[in-house]
Order: structure tokens, then sequence, then C-alpha cells
């Protein structure tokens, strides 16, 4: 069974969110049994934002869900397992569970925590445990239950990241499903496979028509309302052909805001082609790497020399620049 539910308290941290870090959801249906032996599952391969883990299995001992460094050095866990048949009430079938909680090594563990079966007149114990990592708030958060879940620990403990989870019983326990939540940090998703080299290779010997947005471009002058908005920097930046209909523009430096969380090759922003030619609907990213703005567009302009301005329009924002294309 897929669960209609499916880390659906873990989401809410994702959500918040901008649209320029993406969530991804890994889906682990190869794993149907797990044991003494751990299951490691997936290494990301970048500095996230979120992660989080979840299982539900049929528990008749003990299951962990533990998360390590990418050194393979243990962090932390959440242990739970089942009371002894004296804790059990055969008339309402109601089981007394016990957990462990332990956000990180050199934290203490929080436990045992008693709580009651999340599924009532059930012969089968089935539950789900999950684990949510906040990177930006530094909280980890551990959750129990079934088609609901319920928090059962939180602690504040910075990570560094990112970590890997993974899955161990004392006896060999069936599992129903086993998933993953990953959003990645805006920065890395914003990197592309363009850098100053591959730019210059690029470029290097390229016929470029003046009525296309493809070239090389830098900040020229500005119309901006300070009380809307400000100019991040003083850009130079290249745009290039997507691979399908648009244009993607690429950052090479100049940025005055936030310099640090750029870098050159990363994505600022895309052009795509309306039925007005040179006329071009623009997606842009401020300074904090976060979608900028509605509505905006692009428009190549005659200057000295046929399109040879390139003017951003932001009228929610009452503000535009232009670009001067460089030889």
């Amino acid at each position: 069974m897929r669960a209609t539910v499916l880390i659906a308290i873990l989401l809410m941290t994702a959500l918040n969110l901008s649209a320029v870090t993406p969530s991804e959801r890994i889906y682990h249906d190869n794993i149907t049994l797990v044991g003494p032996q751990p299951i490691l599952l997936t290494q990301p391969d970048d500095a996230p934002r979120f992660q989080a883990a979840e299982i539900r299995a049929l528990l008749s001992d003990t299951l962990t869900l533990s998360w390590s460094a990418p050194d393979s050095s243990p962090i932390g866990y959440l242990k739970v397992w089942t009371e002894d048949h004296s804790t059990y009430d055969a008339l309402s079938r109601d089981q007394r569970l016990s957990a462990r909680f332990r956000a990180a090594s050199s934290s203490p563990e929080v436990g045992p925590l008693q709580f009651h079966s999340p599924v009532e007149n059930d012969p089968e114990q089935w539950i789900t445990l999950a684990v949510e990592i906040d990177f930006v708030s530094n909280r980890i958060t551990a959750y129990y239950g079934d088609q609901q879940l319920f928090k059962l620990a939180s602690e504040e403990f910075p990570l560094d990241g990112p970590v890997r989870f993974s899955l161990s019983a004392s006896t060999p326990l069936k599992d129903d499903y086993v998933v993953e939540e990953l959003t990645r940090s805006p920065r890395n998703s914003s990197r592309t496979r363009w850098d100053e080299s591959s730019l210059k290779q690029y470029f290097d010997g390229k016929q470029i028509s003046q009525d296309s947005p493809v070239g090389l471009w830098k900040y020229f002058d500005r119309d901006t309302s300070d009380s809307y908005s400000r100019l991040g920097g003083e850009y130079r930046l290249a745009i290039v052909e997507d691979g399908a209909d648009g244009f993607d523009i690429i950052y090479i430096d100049g940025a005055k805001v936030n310099p640090s969380d750029w870098e050159t090759g990363m994505l600022k922003g895309h052009l795509k082609p309306t039925l007005f030619p040179g006329t071009y609907d623009l997606t842009w990213f401020a300074t904090d790497l976060t979608p900028a703005c509605e509505e905006c567009t692009a428009s190549l302009v005659d200057g000295m020399v046929r399109g040879s301005l390139l003017r951003l329009d932001f009228p929610l924002l009452k503000s535009s620049f232009r670009l001067v294309r460089l030889p």
C-alpha cells in the first residue's frame, strides 16, 4: 500500500521553500525486508536544505532508523520496539511501544519514550517511523504513527550535511514502503554545466545574429524604484541556447548584494520567446537565488547598433535595467 498521506508532515517544511529548490522523492521499492544488517539509503551528492526518511513496517521487535555522515561515522538514531506482552490489552488490542531518540552523537539520548500503538484493534503491529532534518533551522525531528504522523521528539542541533539514512531491525521485519525526501540548496540547484572555459569555447568563432539575445552582456543603466527594488550588482552575463526554444542567462560576475552566494556558471535567469520578435518572457533569480518577479519581460533594443541593448522589465517592482552587448 502506498500511503496517501506519505510524509505529509515532513513536506510542510519543503513547501515553504522557493521554487528554485526542487524537492525530490525517492521510493525504495526494492526494500521489502529489514533485518540486522543495516540497509543504506541514498547518499546525496551535495548539501541539501532538507532531508527526510520514512518507513512503514510490521513491528515485531526493534526497528532502527539511523543517520550518518558522508564518511559513515554515526550521527543519530530513532529506535522503536514493542514492550513485552504484559503491556498488551487483549480486549482493546492496544499495544504499548517504546522509543529512544538521539539527534547527534554528541547530544544526549531522549527516552525511553512510551506511547500506544497508532493503530487500534489491529492484531498486526504496523507502524510508520519518520525523521526530518532541516538544515536551515538546524532541527532534527522524529515522528511515529501510521496513516497519520505524530511528533515524537525534536531537537535543535547544527549539521553541516548531507546525511545518509540507514535501516536495521533486531529480527527481520516486513516493510510496506521506504521513501526519502530531499530538498536541495538553491545555490547547488542554480549551478549549471557552464564555467568561464566552456563559455569561452562556446562563443569563440560563433556567428551571432543581432536579432538573437545570444551573446555576452554587461550592465549598462537602470530605471528603478528604490521603494520596490534595489540593483543587485553591475552584472556581466552570458546568454546561451537552452537546447529547446529558449535561452539561459548565465552569471559571470558583478554581484554586489550577496556576492559570496554567486559564482561563474550559475543560472541567473531564462528567456522564453513570445509571439513578438525580439520580446521574451523573463525568469530572473534575485540576489538570494529566488525567483524575483512575475510578468517580467526582456526586449532587444536598438542602440548605436541594432540589437545592441537588452532591456529587462520588472513591472510589479516598477523597475527596469538595460544590458549592453559585448563584442
